[in-house]
């Protein structure tokens, strides 16, 4: 959230029924030392989440969720940060930061869903319950490509996805019995 340190631009901003997707591209490597700091600790999911800054267009109050829904918006700025004031705006994918993909898009964020404050206790367990199913899938689906692969061990990238999901499974535990 420092201005004046900017680490990249934002490419692309899609509206889909899903919500919105961003993409966003790192300055390249060697730029500045805290470019490469935060590229590394995205990377490395230390930094996992994205913040957006933006002013509402066109917006509607909707009674039923005490909420607005924004129909267009002015994107001020996308940060990385820890925690994301919305847990669901996350980083998805990062592409290779080297020499050889200076310039390649490097960040996805993904579609957002209903705020937490706004779910019932039931409707919380149940997203809660669905996102805890993904990440076993997931982890399951890493382990089943590298057994499929000769039983090799994964690598780097797929140690950290890994490494990730179980540290936001026990995250997801912890705040389920909360």
């Amino acid at each position: 959230h420092d201005p004046s340190k900017p680490i990249g631009t934002v490419n692309k901003m899609t509206i889909t029924a899903a919500g919105a997707e961003v993409e966003a591209t790192i300055a390249p490597p060697g730029t500045a030392a805290y470019i490469d700091e935060a590229y590394n600790l995205i990377k490395a999911g230390l930094v996992p989440g994205l913040s957006i800054g933006f002013r509402p267009l066109d917006a509607v109050y909707d009674k039923a969720t005490g909420g607005f829904l924004i129909k267009s918006c002015e994107l001020f700025e996308l940060s990385a940060v820890t925690i994301p004031a919305n847990a669901d705006a996350a980083v998805q994918s990062i592409k290779a930061h080297d020499k050889s993909r200076m310039g390649a898009p490097v960040v996805r964020l993904s579609a957002p869903t209903i705020k937490e404050s706004d779910m019932t206790i039931a409707e919380r367990l149940k997203a809660l319950a669905k996102k805890r199913a993904e990440h076993i899938a997931r982890k399951k689906a890493l382990m089943d490509g590298a057994d499929a692969d000769g039983g090799r061990t994964l690598n780097e990238a797929e140690s950290t996805e890994y490494d990730q999901l179980d540290a936001e499974l026990k995250s997801l535990d912890a705040h389920e019995t909360r």
